[in-house]
């Protein structure tokens, strides 16, 4: 997997405008280097070294994060995904703090969605990523995976087959051909990671408030120094224009949607998000958004109520103190939570 070279843009360095406390400026950033998506990173903060120092801490944090829950490269410095996968079903594999609690909240994750997220469905996703990328390359010859592949695959995505070993710090594969994939989650986990740092730092009086974007998941913290709430866009799918504008006093704002990565074949849309139980792309929502105060939560949200159909997945939703959710059909129609607030 190709990583472009970090760029550190600072965008702009501008006092807020009237409203804003005056000693809070705005600086903006943007990484192309981690999760193989543009991160931006919004700081309010009273000097610009303040907020850089901020950014680069982030930067550097985002970085680390991406090496430990990346599938499809190894490294010297960090135990990625993609070394459990090769060595845990031989032997269990040391990991670090962060992947073991990524893991552990992809258990917990599996249970609270009746297994529509599960990491351990990494074989199949695997199948479905090698025949998008050949159909991206080649769009004339397109192919969707045999289904008896798929099905031959999706007899190794026991999550119980994930053993965590917490007390050594360790993982082990009970089935040699079971394979972690945590791109339902890992976003989301590393965003609250993040976050929870920033939020330290506004704690400390070192910045005041920060906003950052990854990809799809957005994540703001503390609150906007003017006072109003941070105005989150929600894209449109099948459009330039945002379909809905998320209003958040803090918290987490993470989509999932069929247009974010697809391919076609002999003219009907795949995406990448797979349905469990059909073994094919789901295809129920054009995108679902989900705001919560839990990062990983929203993320996992996101992905298992654009698999479920609209009633099931509000029921899931009411069932969940901390989430609202917003619903865009493939014809353009909103539904949404009551508690999700959206900016007139």
């Amino acid at each position: 997997m190709k990583r472009i070279a970090a760029m550190l843009l600072i965008i702009a360095a501008l006092f807020a405008p009237c409203g804003c406390k005056k000693t809070d400026a705005k600086y903006q950033y943007a990484f192309f280097d981690i999760f193989d998506t543009v991160t931006e990173l919004t700081i309010y903060a009273k000097d610009e070294a303040a907020a850089a120092d901020a950014a680069k801490a982030a930067h550097e944090r985002l970085i680390y994060l991406n090496k430990l829950f990346d599938i499809y490269n190894e490294y010297n410095d960090a135990v990625s995904l993609m070394a459990v996968n090769a060595s845990a079903a031989k032997a269990p594999v040391s990991v670090s703090e962060e992947t073991m609690a990524l893991l552990k909240f992809a258990k917990e994750a599996y249970t609270l969605t009746g297994g529509r997220v599960n990491a351990a469905m990494g074989s199949v996703l695997s199948i479905w990523h090698d025949y998008r990328e050949a159909g991206l390359a080649d769009e004339a010859n397109a192919q969707l995976p045999p289904m008896e592949l798929l099905k031959q695959a999706a007899e190794h995505t026991d999550i119980n087959s994930i053993v965590l070993d917490e007390a050594n710090g360790t993982v082990f594969f009970t089935d040699s051909m079971v394979r972690l994939d945590v791109g339902a989650i890992a976003k989301g986990f590393a965003g609250q990671i993040v976050t929870d740092e920033l939020n330290a730092r506004i704690d400390a009086g070192e910045i005041s408030a920060a906003l950052i974007s990854l990809g799809g998941n957005v994540c703001a913290a503390g609150a906007k120094p003017n006072g109003e709430a941070w105005q989150i866009a929600v894209q449109d799918p099948r459009g330039s224009d945002n379909a809905a504008t998320a209003s958040i006093a803090s918290g987490y704002v993470v989509t999932s949607g069929d247009y974010q990565r697809y391919y076609t074949v002999n003219g009907v849309r795949y995406n990448h998000i797979i349905d469990p139980d059909t073994l094919m792309s789901a295809d129920k929502h054009a995108s679902v958004t989900v705001i919560s105060s839990d990062g990983a939560l929203a993320d996992a949200l996101s992905t298992a109520l654009f698999i479920m159909d609209t009633d099931e997945g509000r029921a899931l939703i009411d069932s969940i103190d901390d989430a609202e959710a917003l619903w865009i059909a493939k014809d353009g129609g909103i539904t949404r939570t009551d508690g999700f607030n959206i900016a007139e």
